[in-house]
């Protein structure tokens, strides 16, 4: 087995294997010291932009992780990363909590720190690539299929920015994207199912290829709409523009505005970062965030798929199938999406630990096997002795408690997973859920006091109401436009077949020393809907949660049914030619449900031009009415201008937007998407009603664009 393949599965039979190679660490400590240095210069330009997101990124995780020397290379750069992001989540909310707001001396910390470790690496010798086991890594030839797919790659990459260009995604209505992209973009989707077809169906696997493949295919799913407009999709992300525009300008939080405050630390970072950066605001991150973090979390995938189907050919087609099956839209430039990262690097390294160390085996009387399951212990992974295991679990701890100060869900999962694999008898750091669990609650009663205060009986009414989640989850999804409510069972749908080939999956993989671990990470998330309804989103995120672990569970699936065509699946070209097939349509799934709300969740470029120029124009005090409450329109100015109390017109009618009296009303194309499909309001109702108000002379028209309409209260009414 080549060292890239041991790298890639973290196992290798006990031998140890390679680490980091020695330039690593020391290249990530000359960036920091680079971006450092353009920081206190104010240096101006996009070099001093992607060195500060690789220092925020890389250092000082990934030279301290190398002082543990893993054996293995993908543990280390995971941990690496999620490190170096909670030692900034953590460094600054001390800055904002400390008031003390100091981004530049915050990266010569981080910088010496990066330099000191990795000297001490290199120097001991701790990241010389495997001193134990050196396995040269062979070289892969360019033979005739190699170039061919390639070839395809490239034609797809042209197909997919050919798209881009023409597609009218003014078009999108209740059946969302798939009916308005043209051959381009299925053309392009075949291309890719043949590139990592030929990559991962051949005899010899082409890992470098079928990377590509699913790099292109993420660009393909993710990053379509959002470069055809020139603007990010969910606008949600320009809210938080707007709270990091505050933070970097008042150095501090505002008091009880909004309850995502109360874990701030992904805000915080963000305005550190922006600092650092010289960038005016955070809106130039947040086009290419879905692409970057599904990239950052492709390593932890990887290695879970790999834990679970045993092999990297199977855990290339799950990080296939967790592509497209990811339609959930929750990795844009939010917290979740970055604490959701270290969820899963956190969980990666256990069930690599896992699968690695030795377990007693269950043996006796189902009582007898569950009485010692609760108290059995996992030996130690080869390569690992105690003093590493508990400095990693330490780094895991840290992880975690950066986790704790930056999202209130996702913190509660990865405790409910530890606490999990520990009753099944799958985690040697037991103390971990537990020491997490008391963070979690310490700092919901000293750090997030204005969330829970007097609303105690919000966040504990739906506890135990699995029903009631249920009906806001999936029930009440099911409404508005009578095609639309279809495509919602096509999501629907594509998910649960998912989670039953996953269960199928299970069954086969059952017999495995770490078949519970898995099992309960897969089981974990959907534990949160007995807990909280979530605004109606619990579903949604339990199979997002569970997805990095049952895209490789129906993996096993899927390759079973496979197998069961005996000598014919096996025949000449079969696996190429039954994956190009697969993988296309699973692609064709991915973009039918991840587009489905195109229409309402798209900001053209025009949209959110007009919403910064009406936020740069108006005076303090104005008050402004959003059509949807929140969105563009929230991108700055979060204090200095009066948003209405109590919400926004669910129904617009005169009586409503006379209660809220606003100076300036911004009407957008997908808020009257999101009435006709989610609300079934009538074809162009929105605009009409604006029209209403100008004829009507409550208002006149300030600016029209073709995705925006903005109205000013007219003088004396």
């Amino acid at each position: 087995m080549t060292a890239l393949a041991v790298a890639a599965s973290g196992t290798s039979g006990g031998r140890r294997v390679a680490a980091i190679p020695s330039w690593a660490p020391v290249a990530v400590a000359v960036v920091a010291a680079s971006a450092t240095a353009a920081a206190v210069v104010d240096a101006a330009g996009p070099v001093r932009v992607v060195a500060v997101l690789v220092m925020v990124s890389f250092a000082p995780g990934l030279p301290v992780v190398a002082l543990l020397a893993l054996p293995s290379r993908a543990i280390t750069i995971m941990l690496g990363v999620s490190a170096s992001w909670a030692s900034w989540l953590l460094l600054s909310l001390g800055q904002v909590a400390g008031g003390w707001w100091a981004p530049v001396p915050c990266a010569v910390l981080v910088t010496a720190v990066s330099v000191v470790a990795a000297y001490v690496a290199v120097r001991s010798g701790r990241v010389n690539g495997a001193r134990a086991a050196r396995v040269r890594v062979p070289v892969r030839r360019w033979d005739r299929w190699r170039v061919a797919a390639v070839a395809a790659l490239v034609g797809a990459a042209v197909l997919g920015w050919w798209e881009t260009r023409v597609i009218d995604l003014d078009a999108a209505g209740p059946y969302g994207l798939i009916a308005v992209v043209g051959w381009r973009m299925f053309a392009a989707l075949a291309a890719v199912a043949v590139a990592f077809a030929i990559a991962v169906g051949r005899r010899r696997l082409d890992q470098p290829v079928a990377g590509a493949a699913v790099a292109l295919l993420v660009c393909l799913l993710y990053q379509l709409v959002g470069v055809a407009d020139g603007s990010p999709v969910v606008s949600t992300g320009f809210v938080h523009v707007g709270f990091i525009d505050y933070i970097g300008a008042a150095h501090r939080l505002p008091p009880s505005l909004d309850a995502r405050f109360s874990w701030s630390g992904f805000f915080d970072a963000a305005a550190v970062l922006v600092d650092l950066a010289g960038l005016p605001d955070a809106a130039p991150l947040l086009l290419w965030a879905p692409a970057v973090l599904a990239a950052f979390a492709a390593l932890p995938v990887f290695t879970i798929a790999t834990v679970v189907t045993g092999g990297r050919r199977l855990a290339w087609i799950a990080m296939a199938i967790y592509v497209c099956g990811n339609w959930f839209q929750q990795d844009y430039f939010a917290p979740q999406a970055v604490v959701f990262v270290m969820h899963c690097a956190i969980v990666a390294t256990l069930l690599w630990m896992v699968r690695s160390a030795p377990i007693p085996r269950l043996e006796g009387t189902l009582g007898q096997r569950i009485s010692t399951a609760i108290v059995r212990v996992p030996g130690l992974p080869p390569g690992i002795g105690r003093i590493q295991a508990l400095l990693l679990e330490l780094l895991l701890l840290f992880i975690a408690a950066a986790m704790v100060v930056s999202h209130q869900l996702t913190p509660v999962l990865t405790i409910a997973t530890l606490t999990l694999m520990a009753a099944v008898g799958c985690l040697r750091q037991r103390c971990l859920p537990l020491a997490m669990g008391v963070l979690f609650l310490l700092w919901l009663s000293y750090g997030a006091p204005d969330y829970w205060t007097g609303h105690l009986h919000v966040i504990l009414g739906d506890f135990g109401k699995v029903g009631s989640s249920l009906q806001s989850g999936l029930g009440d999804r099911f409404s508005g436009a009578a095609q639309y409510r279809r495509m919602q069972g096509v999501r629907i749908a594509w998910s649960g077949s998912l989670a039953v080939l996953a269960g199928f999956g299970w069954l086969l993989y059952r017999r495995k020393p770490s078949a519970p671990a898995v099992a309960a990470v897969l089981l974990a998330p959907f534990t949160l809907v007995a807990a909280q309804s979530y605004g109606g989103e619990i579903v949604l995120r339990c199979f997002y949660y569970a997805l990095p672990v049952m895209a490789p569970l129906a993996t096993l699936g899927l390759y079973r049914l496979y197998r069961r065509l005996g000598a014919a699946a096996f025949r000449r070209g079969a696996p190429v030619l039954v994956l190009t097939v697969a993988v296309w349509c699973a692609s064709v799934l991915g973009v039918t449900t991840r587009g489905l709300n195109t229409a309402f969740e798209r900001n053209p470029a025009d949209l959110a031009a007009a919403a910064r120029s009406l936020l740069d124009s108006v005076p303090d005090g104005t008050t402004l009415l959003p059509a949807n409450g929140e969105g563009v329109l929230k991108q700055g100015r979060l204090t200095t201008v009066v948003w209405p109390q109590g919400g926004v017109c669910s129904v617009w009618t005169l009586d409503c937007v006379e209660s809220f009296a606003a100076d300036y009303i911004l009407l957008s194309t997908s808020q009257q998407a999101a009435l006709e499909l989610q609300w079934g309001a009538p074809h162009g109702w929105l605009y009409a009603f604006g029209d209403q108000l100008v004829a009507q002379g409550r208002y006149r028209v300030v600016q029209r664009t073709p995705h925006a309409l903005v109205l000013a209260r007219t003088p004396g009414r």
